[in-house]
């Protein structure tokens, strides 16, 4: 529950943050997984840290659950628990997320 809850606030925020600039959405009109992890990657070094990646939470009404749920969804990617991601690792994970979301 906790992870499927996970993947819509990840891409609720995406979609918020990045859904309503036409060139940043794929032909599908889902969002460009690329355009997204270089918005949050602040630091430009091609890894999302934990909070660069929690920044998403910025864009929901209940800021506190949001961060912990994105917490959650940031430590199951990670599972190498090397402290980021990868753009492989976030474009797997929001994939998976979006496959989970449409058939429930």
């Amino acid at each position: 529950m906790s992870r499927w809850l996970g993947a819509v606030l990840i891409l609720g925020a995406a979609s918020l943050l990045f859904g309503g600039v036409q060139a940043q959405e794929t032909k599908k009109g889902g969002v460009n997984v690329d355009v997204v992890f270089k918005k949050l990657d602040a630091n430009a070094d091609s890894k999302l840290q934990k909070d660069e990646f929690l920044r998403l939470a910025d864009h929901f009404k209940d800021k506190g659950k949001a961060r912990e749920k994105l917490t959650m969804a940031f430590e199951t990617m990670d599972g190498q628990k090397k402290g980021f991601l990868s753009k492989d690792q976030f474009r797997n994970y929001l994939e998976a997320a979006k496959k989970r979301v449409e058939n429930p």
